[in-house]
């Protein structure tokens, strides 16, 4: 017999069979538990079984992955002067072409634009997920990561507003600084 806790088997670890739980020198072994995609149950290993969300598809692995483009991270306020160093990042499956993409940059005081859009046609998301625009070559990448330098990566200090829109359609949107009451 095992020492084990009773009534312990794949389905109270998470799983949706139950089989597979053994008893090896007295302690359970759940080696044999294992996830089956496609079942519509999330189980241990997966992070989806069939249905993605917002932006993500779920994969035949049971993983989530992105569907298409997101913002993903920006800098927009260096230490000491804003010269140098600014950058917005994007990402993506890899490969992902950016031909009818623009990022567009909204003034938190009343909503106007503050530049005009930067149209990203014949840029692509590279091998890793991530398209970078960076103000200037001071910003460092790590390997596989597509770039463009642009001055427009040099984003107000804020509170603003960037968007990522595919022609009229914005696909992904974020708001920086600290908003105050009135600020768009």
């Amino acid at each position: 017999t095992c020492d084990g806790p009773p009534g312990i088997d794949c389905t109270s670890l998470g799983y949706a069979d139950p089989v597979g739980v053994t008893c090896a020198a007295c302690a359970v072994d759940t080696s044999a538990c294992a996830a089956a995609c496609g079942n519509t149950v999330v189980e241990p290993g997966e992070t989806c079984d069939g249905a993605g969300s917002q932006n993500f598809v779920c994969n035949a692995a049971c993983k989530l992955e992105l569907a298409g483009p997101i913002l993903n991270e920006v800098y927009y306020d260096p230490p000491s002067f804003d010269t140098a160093g600014c950058y917005v990042e994007i990402a993506g499956p890899p490969g992902l072409s950016l031909t009818g993409y623009s990022l567009e940059f909204i003034n938190g005081n009343g909503g106007a634009d503050y530049a005009t859009p930067l149209a990203l046609d014949g840029q692509s998301i590279g091998p890793s997920g991530y398209f970078v625009v960076r103000q200037d070559a001071g910003v460092v990448l790590p390997p596989d990561v597509n770039d463009v330098i642009d001055a427009k990566a040099d984003l107000q200090n804020g509170p603003d507003s960037l968007q990522l829109l595919s022609g009229a359609t914005v696909v992904d949107a974020l708001a920086y600084d600290t908003f105050a009451a009135g600020d768009v």
